[in-house]
């Protein structure tokens, strides 16, 4: 193995039957959806008797290194540290070498689990390469249609590329959907290849249950909580609150930064909605919660399409419903029925958000005192990580006695 661990891996436990290498890309602020949600993931497999070592290439802050089952790939400390360049490339060689090393050396009751897409110096070569391991992808995205779309063309050509031989060269395949475990199979071109679908999950316990707001049915506070991006879709919200005339105010609090807030502020300037839209910048905390307590509803992804989608796990959903807030959403979820009276599923296209339709929306979930913890039970039982990692412990433990 590579001999870069700065912790050590925790020792077996009794009982344990396989092992998981989960390896991940680390970057950017451990409170980051990706990552909280990589760290709880594991957390819970560890926790249902698997040994699990997360495996994280780069810097980590001091969050997250009380796990026992985690481990770190530091950083580039070398000549020319400071430029960003060197630090990328170095990350891709320190991955692709601790793969390949596990590959050669990890026997069959390991599993190398990996979050597709790969880092980019690893081929499919290496993941075939002499292997007695099995190796698992586990998927995200229909990864054609998205870097397409969001015109990362060098991606995509690499995709288009390898993509197939990555996903042959895989034992088995895990998605978050049914629409983007489907894609993701029959792109290996195997109908055989063994696959799982087992939706995004939360850590439920990580939050509380907000204090709803009194509503008096003449104002609305709105929460949208994201790393703005373009396929979140707030541009149709602050258009259909242009286009509102009724009575009723509306006001938008976007927590989160990302590559959409600049557009966002200067549409919002433009259509003179700026006294009703907040942008707080990224919070976390009691700080969070606070936004959480004053507002009424929140938002979800509403431009998800934009990726070629037309279905969604999305994490943030996950979390509204673990703290008790009614949300709007355009796509289907499959962990929410189509029935589930606290999530508004609105058209999946580029009109702008029918603000009628919220404030009913509003008025009939926010008259139900009990909704915060009705949700909050739902989530428990439906949304927490622990079963959701029930089921993926059984799924791996399939794939490496099927040999």
């Amino acid at each position: 193995m590579v001999q870069t661990r700065v912790n050590e891996p925790a020792p077996p436990r009794e009982g344990e039957t396989i092992q998981v290498i989960y390896f991940h890309m680390y970057g950017g602020n451990a409170r980051d959806g990706i990552n909280k949600k990589i760290i709880a993931q594991t957390s819970r497999l560890y926790e249902t008797g698997i040994r699990v070592h997360l495996l994280l290439v780069g810097g980590i802050n001091d969050a997250c290194q009380d796990y026992t089952f985690l481990q770190i790939l530091p950083p580039y400390t070398g000549p020319g540290n400071d430029i960003l360049f060197f630090k990328r490339l170095y990350r891709q060689h320190l991955a692709k070498t601790f793969i390949r090393s596990v590959i050669r050396e990890a026997g069959p009751d390991t599993v190398l689990y990996l979050r597709y897409p790969v880092p980019i110096f690893v081929t499919p070569r290496d993941l075939a390469h002499k292997k007695t391991c099995r190796v698992v992808l586990e998927c995200n995205s229909i990864e054609i249609k998205e870097q397409k779309q969001q015109k990362y063309y060098l991606k995509y050509l690499y995709e288009l590329a390898f993509g197939r031989a990555f996903r042959k060269s895989a034992d088995a395949i895990v998605g978050v959907t049914d629409e983007i475990t489907r894609y993701q199979v029959a792109r290996s071109g195997d109908p055989d290849k063994p696959h799982i679908t087992i939706g995004n999950g939360f850590d439920v316990n990580s939050v509380r249950v907000r204090v709803a707001p009194e509503y008096a049915g003449e104002e609305i506070s709105v929460l949208c909580v994201a790393n703005v991006s373009r396929w979140h879709g707030l541009d149709r919200m602050l258009k259909g609150m242009s286009a509102y005339t009724g009575p009723f105010r509306i006001r938008f609090h976007i927590a989160g930064d990302g590559p959409d807030v600049p557009y966002l502020k200067k549409i919002a300037s433009e259509m003179e909605i700026t006294d009703s839209v907040t942008f707080h910048g990224f919070k976390t905390g009691e700080d969070l919660d606070r936004l959480f307590d004053q507002c009424h509803i929140a938002v979800g992804s509403l431009g998800i399409y934009r990726k070629g989608l037309s279905q969604t796990s999305e994490l943030k959903a996950r979390e509204y419903c673990a703290r008790g807030i009614p949300s709007i959403i355009a796509c289907q979820d499959p962990d929410f029925p189509d029935d589930y009276p606290y999530v508004l599923q609105v058209p999946a296209d580029d009109t702008p958000i029918d603000i009628e339709r919220v404030l009913a929306f509003a008025q009939e979930v926010c008259t139900d005192p009990e909704h915060p913890e009705t949700m909050r039970a739902y989530a428990r039982d439906n949304l927490d990580w622990l079963p959701k990692m029930e089921k993926l412990k059984t799924f791996l433990e399939t794939i490496v006695e099927s040999g």
